[in-house]
């Protein structure tokens, strides 16, 4: 009996939100939470949430993780995205910056 292994390699697009703020904001508000409670329903979402520390209140970072490419590229025009924007800026967010990628998870090996 033959035996063929083969790894298997998945990935996973992402963006990143990074928002500060001149003017401590309230961390976080409910429609900033609830703008991030929707994007993650979106298809192909895998989390979506924000964070920062608590000795610097005015630095958060936002992160999206998606399934593939595709559905990462298709929010950008979605409804959701455009209100957690309004939200940062009544916020009164002083800097908005966007990336994105991909990360290659290496597989399990098939035996």
């Amino acid at each position: 009996m033959n035996q063929l292994s083969e790894e298997r390699q998945t990935f996973e697009s992402y963006n990143q939100i990074r928002v500060h703020f001149h003017v401590c904001p309230t961390r976080p508000c409910l429609e900033v939470q609830d703008a991030l409670d929707r994007l993650a329903l979106l298809p192909g979402c895998v989390d979506y949430a924000l964070t920062y520390r608590q000795d610097n209140a005015f630095q958060w970072s936002i992160a999206g993780v998606w399934t593939n490419e595709e559905d990462r590229n298709r929010h950008y025009c979605s409804d959701q995205i455009q209100v957690l924007f309004n939200c940062l800026i009544q916020q009164s967010a002083s800097l908005i910056c966007c990336s994105e990628g991909q990360i290659l998870h290496p597989g399990a090996e098939n035996i």
